[in-house]
């Protein structure tokens, strides 16, 4: 565990200077009493952080190389171009938005209103806002800061909320047959019953998890800024390009465990 903190590099000069300055079991610290610690992290981080971090940045590119070789490979540019229309034409569908456009006239009027640009640019808008929301948040703010952050909290979860009940007025049963649609409709429930915690005596209910159910819907509402990348192709290929990286990322994974393994037992075998 010691090892893996270090590799994040997160305070690893003061685990450093505490295993300098350590003796032997069950006596206390001693001023630089074992300095050759100081080697042994060093070439850690090299080969433990700095290797492997550009070692998972590595497997992203090849991986993504790899996926354009494959799909190019014996074709001619025109051929891509024959294939690309071809894969436009079988796999074209129409829009779900269009497929379910309602024929009520009223159903109609909140129809064009959502599907607007105009209400998608705000809709994102509102992300890019509630994310320096949450940002803002720090240990020891003042009441006042306090106030304005739950304030702002209770409006973007009545934009978002309002957005859903829209959407489920003009589609119904047809706005879950979307992945994106199920993924806003399980963060707006999870920031109304955040919401309504809030309001829970929760002295009376010491034996029950509520603050850990608190904090876990407080971390979901995070997730919001996913759906930044359903405006992106770009975002949506980087993640594309993530989900074909998995396999090999594991294996990576495993070199890591396995580095960090070699060197917590060097560390004990050398400096016991």
């Amino acid at each position: 565990m010691t090892l893996f903190i270090v590799s994040t590099l997160e305070g690893w000069p003061d685990i450093m200077l505490e295993s300098v300055d350590s003796t032997e079991q069950n006596k206390g610290p001693s001023y630089e009493n074992a300095t050759n610690f100081i080697y042994f992290y060093i070439v850690f981080i090299f080969i433990g952080s700095f290797f492997l971090l550009n070692f998972f940045i590595g497997v992203l590119f090849l991986e993504y190389a790899k996926a354009q070789r494959e799909e190019t490979k014996g074709y001619t540019p025109a051929h891509m171009n024959w294939i690309a229309l071809m894969h436009m034409i079988t796999d074209a569908k129409v829009a779900h938005d269009k497929k379910h456009m309602p024929e009520i006239m009223w159903r109609y009027k909140i129809w064009k209103i959502i599907e607007s640009k105009t209400f998608e640019v705000t809709i994102m808008i509102f992300i890019v806002l509630n994310m320096f929301q949450m940002a803002a948040d720090f240990e020891g703010s003042p009441p006042a800061m306090d106030m304005f952050l739950r304030v702002t909290n209770y409006i973007f979860t009545v934009v978002f909320l309002v957005e859903a009940i829209l959407k489920l007025l003009v589609y119904r049963k047809n706005y879950f047959q979307t992945a994106w649609n199920k993924f806003d409709f399980f963060v707006v429930c999870a920031s109304l019953f955040d919401l309504g915690l809030e309001f829970v005596d929760t002295e009376n209910m010491k034996d029950l998890p509520i603050g850990n159910v608190a904090k876990v819907l407080r971390v979901l509402r995070v997730s919001r800024v996913l759906r930044l990348a359903q405006s992106s192709k770009d975002l949506q290929a980087l993640i594309q390009t993530i989900t074909m990286s998995f396999g090999a990322l594991v294996n990576v994974l495993m070199l890591l465990m396995l580095i960090l393994f070699m060197f917590a037992v060097l560390g004990v075998f050398f400096f016991n």
